[in-house]
Formats: C-alpha cells, structure tokens, sequence
C-alpha cells in the first residue's frame, strides 16, 4: 500500500503547445496514440519489456475491452 492518492481526468478539445516530458532531469518520453490503437500500442511496449502502471491499465480498460 502506498499514501499516494490521484484523479482521473478525461479532457476533450485540448491543443498540444510543447513536446512535454517534464522537467530538466526527468526523463520523460510523451507517447501519443489513438484511442483506438492503444490495445496495440500497450501490447508492444509490454513486449519492449516496458512496465504499464496499473492506474494507466485501469483508466484505459473500460475504453479498449
């Protein structure tokens, strides 16, 4: 268990205005991808061996189930 809490957000109509990825020293890789394309998106990077936190997995799930 951990004391972190968080809040799911879904946000329409919204404009890119920079590439994102944090601040200096974070390492961050922005990742836009359709919705539809996600189950495909998410089944790759888990074959890279990348790990999906499992917030994300659960926001995503009733949307490509």
């Amino acid at each position: 268990m951990v004391s972190e809490s968080f809040y799911f957000v879904r946000a329409h109509g919204l404009t890119k205005v920079s590439e994102g990825g944090g601040v200096e020293g974070e390492n961050i890789t922005v990742h836009r991808v359709a919705l539809a394309d996600l189950p495909d998106f998410i089944a790759a990077k888990r074959a890279e061996g990348c790990g999906i936190d499992a917030k994300v997995l659960t926001l995503l799930m009733g949307q490509i189930l």
